[in-house]
């Protein structure tokens, strides 16, 4: 997207020069819930293998690997599974993305983030998250799409997206697709209790 920047290093999104909240930093909120009790070093070695995981499914997407080569299988042993329950997920729903690892700004909202995946799903355009972690919470997942869809559409409204996925990745080679109802009205009213908080000044 034009005027849009994302600092991988601090993971910071700028338009036009100006740095904006970012959808993982909005829903921080929600995390701190949702991650309870989860000790930080299974949360930062789940952060891994999230990282890795999208940044070999997007090659498979691409034709850069072949989960049959022993080389690539040596050099990814932790992750074979769940690019391989990625592999099967394209044999089932076999339309080439519209759009992989994409950034995207809502100037109308005012905040950032990455779309993982965006498709065809069963005849309708699909924005679809990627998950390798075993247990999901419903309610980030719901704000986490509702708020890609809303800054998708705003940017590409030839190609609204209708349908909104949690594609869950398991180390069994296996996928649940996993659809998240449209309620762009949910997001609003987090970001706009967001908001209200990250403005609450001291008395």
């Amino acid at each position: 997207m034009e005027g849009l920047y994302f600092d991988s290093d601090t993971h910071s999104y700028y338009y036009q020069g100006e740095k904006k909240d970012c959808v993982s930093d909005i829903l921080k909120i929600v995390d701190v819930i949702a991650m309870e009790g989860i000790p930080q070093k299974n949360l930062e070695k789940a952060a891994e293998r999230g990282t890795a995981v999208h940044k070999q499914t997007e090659d498979y997407d691409y034709g850069l690997i072949d989960t049959l080569d022993d080389d690539w299988i040596q050099e990814n042993f932790e992750i074979v599974n769940y690019v391989i329950a990625y592999e099967n997920f394209t044999k089932d729903y076999p339309s080439f993305p519209i759009a992989s690892e994409e950034s995207v700004y809502s100037q109308c909202y005012e905040f950032a983030g990455t779309i993982d995946l965006v498709k065809y799903i069963d005849g309708k355009i699909a924005i679809i998250d990627k998950k390798s972690s075993k247990t999901i919470s419903a309610l980030r997942s719901a704000l986490q799409l509702n708020a890609y869809r809303l800054a998708w559409n705003e940017i590409h409204p030839d190609l609204k997206a209708d349908a909104l996925y949690i594609l869950q990745l398991t180390e069994l080679g296996e996928y649940r697709l996993l659809p998240i109802d449209i309620n762009e009205e949910l997001f609003i009213k987090y970001l706009s209790i967001f908001k209200e908080i990250k403005g609450d000044k001291k008395i």
